[in-house]
């Protein structure tokens, strides 16, 4: 026959493990809130935010990166860039990938994509992830969107070939001067008369 512990320590214990339950479930909706924020700063960015496993499994992607490729978060989450993208781009995003995880150096370039609204320039950069004990978990990948920057440079660069023509052929003095009083440009016909 077993004997019965004593009531006191029943009562003692099952108000400990009350406490320890009402922790627990204090810490759950902490962590359901903070999860909720993390979702909610995901999805405001208009950069593309994603981040891959050790074996470059998309685990989590924001509307953003969803948009840009025509698909739901449903039909990215557990694919690989092979399942998302054409082969040539696939297997240059999968190598940079492995450098960066191999190295644990974050690499920034730019890249020209194709996306669910055409041909797109990005910066991306992608940066190891690691656990508090210094294991990987995989690989953040924050990608902006400069297509129109690159546009802009490219309408500058044509207007100051445009302008340079121009000042090159005329019989004008033309010269550009910068603020610290240093010539920047002078027209050939200047330096023919000077």
């Amino acid at each position: 026959m077993t004997k019965e512990p004593p009531r006191e320590g029943l009562e003692s214990r099952v108000k400990e493990l009350g406490k320890k339950l009402a922790l627990a479930q204090q810490e759950k909706e902490t962590a359901q809130a903070q999860c909720r924020q993390f979702k909610a700063i995901l999805g405001a960015t208009p950069d593309f935010i994603v981040l891959k496993d050790q074996k470059f499994i998309y685990r989590v992607a924001n509307r953003s990166f969803c948009e840009f490729l025509g698909k739901s978060e449903e039909e990215i989450l557990g694919n690989t860039d092979f399942d998302l993208f054409p082969r040539p781009e696939a297997e240059r995003y999968r190598l940079d990938d492995a450098k960066v995880l191999e190295t644990g150096t974050p690499q920034i370039q730019d890249e020209v994509t194709t996306g669910n609204n055409g041909k797109k320039h990005l910066r991306v950069a992608k940066t190891p992830v690691f656990e508090e004990t210094g294991n990987h978990l995989g690989l953040l990948c924050a990608v902006w969107d400069i297509t129109e920057q690159k546009q802009l440079e490219e309408a500058l660069r044509r207007s100051e070939e445009k302008f340079r023509t121009f000042a090159d052929f005329t019989h004008n003095w033309e010269y550009w001067i910068d603020p610290h009083g240093n010539y920047v440009y002078i027209s050939p016909s200047c330096e023919r008369i000077t």
